[in-house]
């Protein structure tokens, strides 16, 4: 070959060029003259004979033209000697390649073998090439990662092929990064040098990937490969979506082995900025800490734009208590001028992941019966943390003493308080201690299900001015309950949800200083109409300040 490499460096060169003219209907075949263009008028004839005859040219006859038309003797031929031009001569990358790219920024896929064979030749020049190529991508995918799956699977086989040459120092571009079991050895290979441009990352592996398992022979508890991905330099990730039961969220890089083979390290609470472009995190059956969680929750909250993140099914490790992880099997956060956090928590001792968030908005789903009397005083201090918190509701499918005693001295203006499972409220005593010890709450919704003497003592003398009362099976208690409104000298707006229209309901009504009532049955089983038209009557004359009066039937 060396005493033909004269021959092939002038072939090569116009391979190159040719391949990415200006006029793409000449860059596969082309004429006699043109081909000259890319040759010294005294070695045009013997580069063009060695290459007829070492079968890298052929020609026909063609009919459309005068003479005989040109092309290598297949494509890949020609981007294989284009890419070993490109090795040898890396300025082509920026005198040629970025002007075509430029002309056609669509065209980038296009040149995909070309890359490819550049990246076993020359991986320096293949590395800034792919910076070029990315930036047509990102420009093509505008920001989605589904569009550009396409160039990950060329990066992918440029670091196959690079690796399979021996190349040292692969560092090829990618901005978005779709992570499985089947790629996650090649993607794990480039992450560290693209962490200042990614935009996206989306990672899903499970154990029982079939692929994963060739990784991890060893089981899950000693997975044999173990990959670790900083985000602590992702400045422009907008887009985070890690799924999979092999996936550890930590705060800091460890020496020791990992219990699962996936670490994604994100100091929450370092140094600003972290993440500062994020717009949207998704977990699911991923494992962190609830310190991490509360961190990342925490950092969020500081950004000066809109996120979502989202959590389902993630292992949470408690701080408080040395046990397995539990399960959180829902959690959502949503920050921005009204910042909200709805979250379903899956152990007692995960209140530490709320701790001190600034946040307004709060929905807890409490799935247990019982609240252990050692979590009492961390669910307490969990909630007082809570400086900005302006709105709480709960869901729960019993309230306990001690749940009801968490909630004294917040300074909340809006409760709520649901049940999950249909029961007559207990612990009216220390309900009424909570609800009095909220001297900001204007708002206040609760579920009653069965009347209850208690609650409408409860209720009484508070100084909101929102009141509404729902699911109500049945409304006795009628003297009790009238005293209860009357006593609410700042309310303004009562709704009540009934299943059955009574008279007593009505007679509660009477003289109220309400501005607004809604009023509603609930029982779609059976349709109902409002009855005891003469003492709805009377209720509703009475009401001298009413503005707005809302009545719905299910009939």
């Amino acid at each position: 070959m060396q005493p033909n490499i004269a021959h092939l460096e002038k072939l090569a060169e116009a391979a190159c060029k040719l391949l990415f003219s200006a006029e793409r209907e000449s860059s596969i075949v082309f004429n006699n003259i043109t081909l000259s263009h890319y040759f010294s008028w005294e070695d045009f004839t013997d580069h063009k004979m060695f290459a007829l005859k070492a079968g890298i040219l052929t020609n026909r006859k063609d009919t459309s033209w005068t003479g005989s038309s040109y092309s290598f003797i297949d494509k890949t031929m020609q981007e294989f000697l284009a890419a070993y031009h490109i090795a040898c001569n890396l300025h082509v990358i920026d005198d040629i390649i970025y002007y075509y790219l430029k002309r056609n920024k669509s065209l980038y896929l296009d040149i995909s073998q070309v890359f490819i064979f550049l990246c076993g030749m020359n991986i320096f020049a293949a590395n800034k090439l792919s910076g070029l190529m990315n930036e047509c991508d990102v420009a093509h995918s505008k920001c989605s990662s589904e569009d550009s799956r396409e160039f990950q699977s060329i990066i992918e086989s440029g670091i196959k092929e690079a690796a399979a040459n021996r190349q040292d120092g692969i560092g090829l571009k990618l901005s978005h990064f779709n992570i499985t079991a089947e790629n996650v050895r090649e993607l794990h290979r480039i992450w560290s040098t693209n962490t200042l441009n990614v935009l996206s990352l989306h990672l899903k592996i499970l154990f029982g990937d079939p692929e994963f398992c060739i990784l991890s022979s060893h089981g899950p508890s000693k997975p044999e490969a173990c990959y670790e991905l900083n985000l602590s330099s992702c400045h422009k990730l907008k887009s985070l979506k890690l799924s999979g039961n092999v996936i550890w969220m930590k705060d800091t890089p460890s020496s020791a082995t990992p219990e699962r083979p996936v670490s994604i390290i994100l100091n929450c609470a370092g140094p600003p900025p972290v993440l500062p472009s994020i717009e949207e995190i998704e977990l699911y059956f991923v494992k962190c800490s609830s310190t991490w969680l509360c961190s990342l929750f925490s950092m969020l909250l500081t950004l000066d734009h809109e996120v979502k993140c989202r959590l389902s099914c993630c292992k949470i490790t408690s701080c408080v208590e040395a046990s397995d992880a539990d399960t959180v099997t829902f959690a959502s956060l949503k920050t921005g001028l009204n910042t909200t956090l709805k979250i379903k928590i899956g152990s007692p001792c995960h209140w530490e992941a709320l701790h001190g968030l600034n946040i307004k908005s709060l929905t807890l789903i409490w799935a247990f019966e019982a609240l252990e009397v050692n979590c009492v005083e961390l669910l307490s201090q969990s909630l007082s943390s809570l400086t900005q918190l302006e709105t709480l509701s709960i869901e729960a499918i019993k309230y306990s003493p001690v749940f009801l005693e968490a909630l004294r001295g917040l300074h909340i203006k809006s409760l709520s308080l649901s049940q999950q499972i249909y029961r007559s409220w207990n612990h009216e005593k220390t309900l009424l201690q909570s609800l009095s010890s909220l001297t900001h709450l204007e708002t206040l919704s609760i579920e009653m299900c069965e009347d209850s003497p208690g609650l409408w003592e409860a209720l009484r003398g508070l100084n909101i001015k929102s009141l509404s009362v729902k699911k109500c099976n049945s409304l006795n208690y009628v003297e009790l309950r009238s005293q209860s409104f009357s006593s609410l000298t700042h309310l303004e707006t009562l709704s009540i949800e009934v299943y059955k229209d009574s008279p007593g309901l009505w007679e509660a009504l009477h003289g109220l200083n309400i501005k607004t009532l809604s009023l509603s049955q609930l029982d779609l089983r059976m349709p109902r109409n409002w009855d005891h038209e003469e003492t709805r009557s009377q209720s509703l004359s009475s009401l001298t300040k009413l503005e707005t009066l809302t009545i719905s039937s299910n009939s």
